[in-house]
């Protein structure tokens, strides 16, 4: 299976990305910073723009989104 995990650089993307890769999966990682595990297909750039969603998206049986605010950063609580 072929999974894209939005926000997958840290937290619980991270996680998820780690469990998708451990079970066999093909994984790609959409995140600002590119920072993914060995094995990873990393896609940089915003969640917000289009044209980057749709490039990580492409090909994907299954799609999380996990992007959110940490504790301590803009707002987070």
């Amino acid at each position: 299976m072929k999974v894209t995990i939005i926000g997958g650089s840290k937290g619980t993307g991270a996680y998820v990305g780690a469990a998708a890769l451990e079970a066999g999966n093909k994984v790609t990682v959409l995140s600002r910073s590119g920072n993914v595990p060995a094995g990873v297909r990393s896609v940089v750039g915003s969640a917000t723009d289009p044209a980057v969603v749709r490039e990580a998206i492409a090909g994907a049986d299954a799609v999380v989104v996990t992007v959110g605010g940490a504790i301590g950063v803009s707002g987070g609580k």
